[in-house]
């Protein structure tokens, strides 16, 4: 009996210890994933879903940072409104981190198109990225992480933020990232697994206003 209990405790021990080191793993790819974005995470969401998703965003991108690593991205539809968002990370020797998965939706927001990225944390309450994007052709993606202060944790007060740095043309200063379209989203496996991917068809571009 006494060592069926030693044994227990020891069991009991590293799970605690895997969950501790799942946290901090967490931690860690989400201040990295920040840190390459170079964006600010909020308390709030700008705006619940809209009522649809823009399909034109479904697919798998790929982004290759200056120091060598790259990062991808694969948007899928979780439902007619929402978006099922997986990131992963290969360093420049190929090494491939653990994949990351997220919900996200379209904010509309002073006549302006953003996604809004739910990040999650174990017994955390989630924050939340804005993303603004611009449609430079059917597979290059342009992304401007939104970067505002507002006074308080309120949805309103960072849409009117939002809305004043879009009056003041602050808020696509910066250049941005440029994602490419490496695969395409076919179809559903299952009700559990991903969407299949496939290479995209090359086609002429046709672009589109951050305003649209």
């Amino acid at each position: 009996m006494f060592y069926t209990f030693k044994v227990l405790m020891v069991l009991n021990s590293l799970r605690d210890a895997n969950l501790w080191r799942f946290r901090l793993l967490a931690r860690v790819f989400l201040a990295v994933f920040l840190l390459i974005l170079g964006g600010c995470i909020y308390e709030v969401a700008p705006t619940p879903p809209s009522r649809n998703i823009n399909t034109w965003l479904l697919g798998r991108w790929e982004y290759k940072t200056q120091d060598g690593k790259t990062l991808t991205a694969t948007l899928e539809p979780s439902s007619s409104s929402r978006y099922r968002l997986k990131i992963e990370e290969r360093d420049s020797r190929g090494r491939v981190g653990e994949p990351k998965q997220h919900r996200a939706w379209i904010s509309r927001i002073g006549g302006v198109k953003f996604l809004t990225v739910e990040l999650t944390q174990a017994n955390e309450k989630p924050k939340y990225l804005l993303l603004a994007y611009q449609l430079l052709s059917p597979n290059r993606l342009r992304v401007i992480v939104v970067n505002v202060e507002h006074k308080n944790k309120s949805s309103y007060s960072l849409r009117k933020a939002i809305r004043a740095a879009i009056r003041k043309g602050t808020l696509f200063s910066e250049t941005g990232m440029v994602w490419q379209k490496t695969g395409e989203i076919a179809k559903k496996l299952n009700e559990k697994d991903m969407y299949e991917v496939f290479e995209p068809t090359r086609v002429q571009p046709t672009p589109s206003s951050l305003t649209e």
